[in-house]
């Protein structure tokens, strides 16, 4: 897909729109020229909204707040691209290895020194319902395909994926291509979408419970929650006092 790339109003933008449209989206944004059709999430960590522009299509439009205010993640934009930027490249990528999801329309990020300050993005609206249980099996198919070509995506779990007229969207999603250990990190991907599952050896083959790697990942993952809840709870525990 073809996309044009760059910079206006100290922002640097790159969309799959021609540019003279790019600009029409981005000021129309920028401006709160829109009219709000769904309002999905409004909190210190991001906005998701279902907006309506006139001369566009109704499209999700998403500022990742929390990753634009954390200093440790506005550091690490002096070596790699924002939030916004990346999930549009994601939605890209997944398009090129035959996998359903949003189309990217515009992403925006304004640095400073180097430093991304601020970032917003936009993308379609994808139509249909969260896979049912029994749809497990379908999700797992497109979860082995994005696998068997290098990828993971970003918290998967079932609620993160769309059932549209039979087949799987992905959503809510950053891919990532392991350079090192990439089966070993493929794996464990797939073994954080069946801890997801309420009954997950359900829907685990033969192979997966006889592997040894798979069982590692599996136990190593469990260990990695362990540490997280725990490590929370001692915050929690912190403020309080």
């Amino acid at each position: 897909m073809n996309q044009s790339a760059f910079t206006y109003k100290e922002h640097e933008i790159i969309s799959t729109l021609q540019k003279e449209e790019a600009i029409k989206l981005f000021d129309s944004l920028v401006e709160r020229r829109y009219t709000i059709t769904d309002n999905f999430k409004d909190g210190p960590k991001c906005l998701v909204q279902k907006v309506k522009i006139d001369g566009f299509e109704e499209m999700i439009f998403k500022i990742p707040r929390s990753r634009s205010r954390r200093t440790w993640e506005r550091m690490l934009t002096l070596f790699r691209e924002s939030e916004a930027f990346r999930n549009h490249e994601s939605m890209l990528i997944l398009q090129t290895l035959g996998l359903k999801g949003a189309t990217p329309i515009l992403a925006a990020q304004k640095r400073f020194r180097g430093v991304v300050l601020e970032s917003f993005f936009t993308y379609s609206f994808v139509e249909g319902e969260t896979p049912r249980e029994e749809e497990t099996p379908k999700v797992l198919e497109a979860m082995n395909l994005l696998h068997a070509q290098g990828y993971t995506r970003s918290d998967p779990k079932l609620q993160n994926f769309i059932m549209h007229e039979g087949e799987v969207c992905f959503i809510d999603f950053r891919l990532k291509k392991p350079l090192l250990f990439s089966k070993m990190e493929c794996t464990l991907n797939l073994c954080k979408f069946f801890q997801t599952l309420p009954n997950d050896t359900k829907y685990m083959n033969t192979h997966q419970k006889n592997s040894l790697l798979f069982k590692a990942m599996y136990r190593w993952h469990k260990v990695l929650m362990f540490w997280r809840r725990t490590r929370q709870k001692i915050k929690k525990s912190v403020r309080k006092a």
